[in-house]
């Protein structure tokens, strides 16, 4: 066994089995750098410990390249090669205070999207599409400001110039079969209205305050200052949903629960029993922890629920890190260790000070150059330099979607369809589906999946999403007994503020 000096400056020998490598014992004027080595073709090989000056950045291991985010001033690593998806790698652009982010996307021939590469042009620039596959420039606005976009040419619709007393009608409009099932979308019969609620829907559509919706369905409830919308659902006594009604009660005031439904305990989320079985079968006394595991890729592997005592912290899972939350001593952050190939860095959310003084929690979720979910990084910088993430683009309305989705002004903000959330406060929804089975693989493409659902919702900015899926096996043990729960499979999509709370 080789002998090892304790890697605290500690003046302390131990022995480690041999093979294992020591750990690094740094001066004081010296910091722990922790860099991956890549081979040639971009795959991770060992982890090393290295010491570095404290004023300089961590140098980067074999096959690696040192990437600079100048809003931040941090320095982090990305290898030169991605084996994945067998291309070089990038550092991240980033565009000057002076600059705008361009996108120019690629699609193939029957309008399918590709890829998009980032650019930074002067304000006022449009992106030159030309340089794109199979794509054309389109000019849009929504009446205060006016974007360009690349959209495929083979079914891409640019909404025309309206004029000064019109809008343009660039939501396109939804088809239902007469049961309520959504069979797409088409182009709006009139380009141009006096106003969004006079844009036309669909077959067997109305319009809602500027979206469409199924004709028999009900438009949603807009609450009054004070105010905050809750939405039931109503099930008979098998099970079988009945339909869904949208109520407003006090801000102070805990939202009903539906028919046949019941609370989780602690919780003003209202289930069905199976659901409620899978979703929250803690106690009162308990708290309940969601414990996801990773692979060494830090793909999601599996969710677990395990109930712990009031006041105990959540253990995090396998291949993951555990971060403090500066906003909630008794509990901890869990992310996955890797982004890929690429290593994670602890979430670090404002303060109640920091944002004080101006800062804001910046969540920027990245992208591979095929679109699929790469990392999410969450830190406090200035409003101003809170930038998108890597193939993500700010909409005008404030939401951060995938590079080549079109921006839309989803929730119409002029006249908006939320209640607002106080200073200091957290709230969060959730939506909860049922399955009768999952197929192979669904763990791990969860997060392409919650990207996707974010940018079909258009998250707003500041807000931070979860998807978790429940399996009957997927809680575990505690204190000798297995929690008991019915089949099935249950997803839950929750939203919520992020930032001091």
């Amino acid at each position: 066994m080789p002998r090892c000096a304790d890697g605290w400056m500690q003046q302390e020998e131990f022995c480690e089995p041999t093979g294992v490598t020591c750990p690094v014992t740094c001066s004081s004027d010296e910091r722990i750098c922790y860099t991956q080595d890549y081979n040639a073709s971009g795959y991770p090989l060992a982890e090393r410990q290295v010491c570095t000056k404290r004023n300089q950045p961590c140098n980067c291991g074999s096959h690696a390249q040192r990437c600079h985010d100048p809003w931040a001033d941090d320095y982090f690593c990305f290898p030169l090669w991605d084996f994945q998806w067998n291309s070089a790698m990038r550092c991240p652009v980033w565009c000057t205070a002076q600059q705008e982010y361009c996108y120019v996307d690629s699609y193939d021939a029957k309008g399918n999207w590709l890829s998009v590469e980032e650019t930074c042009v002067n304000p006022g620039e449009t992106c030159d599409c030309t340089k794109g596959q199979n794509a054309f420039s389109c000019t849009m606005t929504d009446g205060v400001s006016t974007w360009s976009e690349c959209l495929p040419i083979n079914g891409g619709y640019c909404p025309p110039s309206c004029a000064a007393n019109e809008v343009p009608c660039f939501e396109v409009e939804m088809n239902f079969r007469p049961n309520g099932t959504s069979i797409g979308f088409t182009e709006p019969p009139k380009p141009c209205a006096a106003d969004y609620e006079s844009c036309s829907c669909g077959r067997e559509a109305k319009n809602c305050g500027g979206w469409c919706i199924f004709k028999e369905d009900n438009c949603p409830v807009f609450c009054e200052v004070g105010k905050k919308k809750c939405f039931i659902d109503d099930y008979d006594t098998s099970g079988n949903y009945l339909g869904d009604r949208e109520v407003c009660v006090a801000e102070d005031q805990v939202c009903p629960c539906g028919k046949n439904t019941l609370r989780c305990p602690g919780d003003d989320m209202c289930l069905r029993k199976s659901e409620a079985d899978l979703v929250c079968p803690c106690s009162e006394s308990q708290k309940q922890c969601t414990v996801r595991d990773y692979t060494a890729r830090g793909k999601l592997e599996s969710v677990s629920t395990l109930c712990v005592n009031l006041g105990n912290k959540c253990p995090c899972g396998k291949n993951t890190l555990s971060c403090s939350d500066p906003n909630d001593p008794d509990d901890n952050i869990c992310n996955p260790k890797y982004a890929g190939t690429v290593l994670n860095k602890c979430p670090k959310p404002c303060t109640p000070t920091e944002e004080a003084a101006g800062n804001k929690t910046c969540i920027q979720t990245h992208l591979t150059n095929t679109g699929t979910f790469e990392s999410e990084t969450i830190s406090c910088l200035p409003a101003a330099s809170c930038t998108p993430g890597r193939n993500m683009k700010k909409c005008t309305s404030g939401s951060t979607i995938p590079a080549w989705k079109p921006c839309k002004d989803f929730y119409n903000t002029a006249k908006s369809n939320s209640s607002a959330v106080g200073a200091g406060k957290k709230e969060s929804s959730q939506v909860i589906l049922t399955f009768e089975s999952l197929s192979n693989g669904a763990l791990g493409s969860s997060e392409d999946v919650r990207v996707m659902m974010n940018a079909e919702v258009y998250l707003p900015t500041g807000c931070e999403s979860s998807l978790d899926i429940k399996t009957s096996k997927s809680n575990r043990r505690l204190k000798g007994r297995k929690l008991q729960t019915t089949g099935g499979a249950v997803l839950k999509f929750t939203v919520s503020n992020q930032g001091a709370h």
